[in-house]
């Protein structure tokens, strides 16, 4: 399968929440809320993206949603414990000390429209308590994104797995994004906003409206 090209989403989310992004080039917000009893060797294979979209098919899936519109539904019971279970104890410390792109705290709100400040593990927890969101970059979690990349035709290394944790004053500005994500919750909960087209086609960058 050829490697999709490069379509944003804009959104905008506020929550007091733990959120997974994979990005892979896709708009999908996906929530399971449970946990399931699973082999070993279940828990060490790769991601199975065929098994997640199971509820509307993977032909549905690139017909109607690629590229297209974001999609919204329930993971399967198995798959989100296979997720919770590559991703560990959700411990600031120890993801800010796992993010090989580094770990941001994002600043946003009536009189700051965006900002980024670099933080580590020995202060992130400072900025989170504060209300900022903590943003950890590109992640260990192969599994995970072993199995999107095998889902899409994709190099592995154009897939990065991210995280967000948000307390329930925090989200991001209005933006887009110049990748296509599939996003995990993992607590909480997530008010998204979407457009319901692409602000530009095919952008090299990302960028923050306002």
């Amino acid at each position: 399968m050829k490697f999709p090209q490069i379509r944003p989403s804009d959104y905008i989310g506020y929550t007091g929440s733990v959120h997974c992004r994979v990005a892979s080039r896709f708009g999908f917000v996906g929530q399971y809320p449970g946990t399931a009893a699973m082999t070993l060797d279940t828990l060490h294979a790769p991601l199975d993206l065929g098994r997640v979209l199971a509820p509307i098919g993977v032909e549905r899936f690139f017909a109607d949603y690629w590229q297209k519109r974001m999609l919204a539904l329930e993971i399967d019971e198995a798959s989100f414990t296979r997720i919770k279970h590559e991703i560990g104890p959700l411990d600031i410390a120890r993801l800010a000390g796992l993010a090989k792109g580094g770990t941001q705290a994002w600043i946003a709100n009536e009189y700051l429209a965006h900002s980024m400040v670099p933080v580590d593990a020995s202060n992130a927890a400072v900025f989170f308590n504060l209300g900022t969101t903590l943003y950890f970059l590109n992640l260990p979690l192969e599994r995970l994104t072993a199995g999107v990349a095998e889902f899409l035709g994709a190099p592995r290394q154009r897939i990065l797995a991210s995280i967000f944790l948000t307390p329930a004053s925090g989200g991001a500005s209005v933006h887009f994004d110049m990748h296509e994500n599939f996003t995990v919750q993992l607590t909480g909960a997530k008010r998204w906003h979407v457009g319901a087209a692409p602000s530009v086609t095919a952008p090299t960058e990302g960028y923050i409206l306002g």
